[in-house]
């Protein structure tokens, strides 16, 4: 397919349509898309402000393969409505102002309940210096969703919310969706509330009573220092479906590695009166590893120095370390492979994972 150039690049108005090895350049928004089930794949985008938007009628769109490398990005890089798959994609972005902009999404996914196959992140890999995912479920309907093996490196010096998963209009009950978070890199999320509104943290899920279950298991985050105070917490669990509820969520938080700049910071809070299973963790460089609710735990979490390898710590170039640990660390053959439904059977790389005594975090060595 031939180089295009243009405001608006591309509108695809055909259910099914296949975009490939096409090359979008210098545009204001690459594709819009008005139909369903438009697969993108393999194709470039370079210098716009936004790669791709859906329309109301668009719904389980896939990405996959893509290159995009984006510039003077003022809101949402990608925008998709009603489901949809990003697979193997490698996106870098800058956006226009740094120093406002690293709470503001780059990628946004909506699910209405509409879609057919729910929500899949699998195998991306995001560098910006604004902020990262925003994920948002509305209905009762609403199917799966899957963030799995991604790579996400928030460059700017202040931090980013690299994750939001919530549902302005979520209602709870077992017709909701799944949500499984596992074997991601997320690396440069804030430690303290950012944004004029305040209430945004590194890592947000709100509405976790409305989920039939949230599985958040071997991923490997660092918090940059941005100024917490006590009580601020960049992993934040947040049950605001019905502002009375108390109890047990349906939430696993398990063999995940959690590196903190050595701040008045909390690594994860839980809403007062709530609670959750949390068990073989591996926390360093955070005031406390809870706050707020309280965690239902076997006592296997552990405390320590990261033991990150040299890349991570060098002062060059941290994206290239994946927060992997040396052979040494204390994560290493410190979680579990067992008793969780939803540990995953290999690491980010597609490496096995014991059944038994696995890795904390997103690598197994």
């Amino acid at each position: 397919m031939p180089s295009v150039q243009a405001r608006t690049a591309l509108t695809v108005t055909a259910a099914g349509a296949i975009v490939e090895n096409a090359s979008f350049s210098g545009m204001d928004r690459a594709i819009s898309l008005e139909a369903a089930g438009v697969t993108i794949r393999n194709s470039t985008f370079s210098g716009g402000q936004v790669a791709i938007q859906d329309g109301f009628a668009g719904k389980d769109t896939t990405l996959r393969g893509n290159t995009i490398d984006a510039v003077g990005v003022d809101g949402q890089l990608i925008d998709l409505d009603d489901g949809g798959v990003l697979e193997g994609n490698a996106i870098t972005a800058e956006v226009v102002d740094p120093s406002t902009d690293n709470d503001t999404p780059l990628v946004v996914l909506n699910e209405f309940g509409g879609g057919m196959r729910g929500i899949s992140i699998t195998g991306n890999r995001i560098e910006t210096d604004g902020g990262g995912l925003w994920i948002r479920l509305n209905g009762s309907n609403v199917p799966n969703v899957d963030i799995e093996a991604n790579e996400l490196y928030f460059t700017n010096a202040a931090g980013a919310e690299g994750l939001e998963l919530d549902g302005p209009n979520l209602t709870g009950g077992a017709t909701s969706g799944a949500v499984r978070i596992r074997n991601n890199v997320i690396d440069g999320i804030v430690d303290a509330e950012i944004g004029s509104s305040g209430g945004v943290f590194g890592i947000e899920v709100d509405q976790a009573d409305a989920l039939s279950s949230l599985a958040f298991i071997n991923n490997s985050i660092r918090a940059v220092d941005a100024g917490a105070t006590a009580g601020d917490a960049p992993v934040v669990f947040d049950a605001l479906a019905d502002g009375t509820f108390s109890g047990p969520l349906g939430v696993d938080f398990v063999n995940n590695l959690l590196v903190g700049p050595g701040s008045s910071a909390d690594a994860v809070r839980l809403p007062s009166g709530t609670s959750f299973d949390a068990d073989f963790n591996y926390f360093s460089g955070f005031n406390s590893a809870y706050a707020g609710g309280a965690t239902t735990t076997g006592g296997n979490d552990q405390a320590g120095p990261a033991d990150l390898v040299a890349a991570c710590t060098d002062g060059d170039d941290t994206t290239a370390c994946r927060l992997e640990v040396q052979p040494s660390a204390g994560a290493v053959d410190a979680g579990t492979g067992s008793g969780y439904a939803d540990i995953p059977g290999d690491d980010i790389d597609a490496t096995a994972r014991p059944i038994n005594v696995t890795d904390i975090g997103a690598h197994e060595q």
